[in-house]
């Protein structure tokens, strides 16, 4: 991703206003760009149990007794990612200007709802 923004740049976004991380979800992946080594492992938790959220109210239409499906298989196009970055289907973290970080969505086939699934992620992440 950093290729495509260039990564001095993020960097200098980072910096400039004082943000700590950017993230974006996708289908297949969420992606997220921070400046503090430190951060790295809990941003790591935080996307994978924002996936694992989202991937439940997808698959049920609510969040009602959450208990995440780790069954769900990962996104092929975010595992592809993960492993051109060095990681595998668990995710990725490749260290450079910036610190990237990126986790495979958990895709369900038929979902039950697509309404809300960035903010169950984002809940799940912050949790």
């Amino acid at each position: 991703m950093s290729e495509l923004l260039g990564s001095s740049n993020l960097k200098n976004a980072l910096e400039m206003w004082g943000i700590p991380i950017v993230y974006v979800h996708t289908k297949d992946f969420v992606y997220a760009t921070i400046a503090c080594e430190e951060r790295v492992e809990k941003v790591l938790e935080g996307m994978r149990c924002g996936v694992r959220v989202a991937s439940f109210l997808a698959s049920h239409g609510t969040l009602e007794n959450l208990k995440p499906d780790i069954s769900t298989p990962p996104s092929k196009k975010g595992v592809e990612l993960a492993h051109r970055m060095g990681g595998d289907e668990n995710g990725a973290v490749l260290y450079g200007d910036v610190i990237e970080c990126v986790v495979p969505s958990l895709l369900v086939d038929k979902p039950k709802t697509t309404v809300g699934l960035g903010d169950a992620f984002t809940g799940g992440y912050i949790h």
